[in-house]
């Protein structure tokens, strides 16, 4: 039985093989055929347009034999100007056809001191050119080492700036909840003071109702105007206080309903 297993699993790796395969085939056989409709759909611009040519020609078939007489007039043209072509040539390659347009060139053979001095002037700019390389060469390799140093310091300096971002960020997180902090210590702050106010208001009131209170006793009179009135209830309260049952803290009676 594990051995038909295995054999399954094989023969089924193969089928999945063959499957990819044909995908892949399938994949290229797509690309090829999206190849040729490029190609068709190109080759149809161009049959357009030798199609627009060909009727550009037809239109133009009138002119035909004007244009071959054209044609032949220029043909006559090209061979009288090839013949003098031809002539001009043979004057220059032979001279003696023409004496006016020979010239004699003055030859000079430098001595061996004028080429000994020649050589040494220029032994002399060569090791100018020697020098002046190594000189060059000096001060490549110093900036090399330059660029090298700054390089490092460079990338020394990116990591002290990352590190510098780090606590700048931690540092703005900071702040931020701070800013919180005091936004809402602001905000109690200010309810505080509206509350300060209000008692300071009560405050200045019942210190007009007091000394409004003092100068009524001292002319005689009550102090408030509703003072009466609880004088009354008070009165009204002691009165009922042999039946507490009936008397409420204010002094009110209280009917009681009957039980049914």
């Amino acid at each position: 039985m594990g051995i038909q297993l295995i054999d399954r699993n094989d023969e089924l790796c193969i089928l999945y093989e063959k499957a990819n395969i044909q995908e892949n085939v399938l994949k290229h056989g797509e690309a090829e055929i999206k190849g040729k409709e490029e190609e068709g759909r190109m080759l149809s611009i161009q049959l357009s347009e030798k199609q627009r040519e060909l009727e550009l020609v037809q239109r133009r078939a009138p002119e035909v034999p004007l244009l071959a007489e054209k044609v032949t007039s220029l043909k006559t043209q090209l061979d009288d100007e090839r013949l003098r072509v031809r002539e001009l040539s043979e004057k220059v390659e032979n001279p003696e056809a023409n004496p006016g347009r020979i010239r004699e060139i003055e030859t000079y053979v430098p001595d061996a001191e004028f080429l000994e001095a020649k050589i040494h002037v220029l032994e002399e700019r060569l090791n100018l050119k020697k020098e002046s390389l190594l000189e060059k060469e000096l001060v490549l390799e110093e900036i090399t080492n330059l660029s090298e140093k700054l390089r490092k310091q460079a990338l020394e300096g990116r990591k002290g700036t990352l590190e510098l971002a780090e606590k700048i960020n931690d540092f703005r997180a900071k702040t931020t909840e701070l800013s919180r902090k005091m936004l809402s210590t602001v905000a109690e702050v200010a309810m505080y003071q509206a509350t300060a106010m209000k008692l300071e208001r009560d405050k200045q009131r019942m210190e007009e109702i007091l000394t409004q209170a003092s100068e009524r006793a001292l002319q005689g009179l009550p102090p408030t105007d509703d003072v009466d009135n609880e004088w009354d209830c008070l009165l009204y309260t002691s009165d009922a206080a042999d039946d507490m049952q009936c008397v409420d803290l204010g002094g009110r009676r209280i009917i009681k309903k009957k039980k049914k």
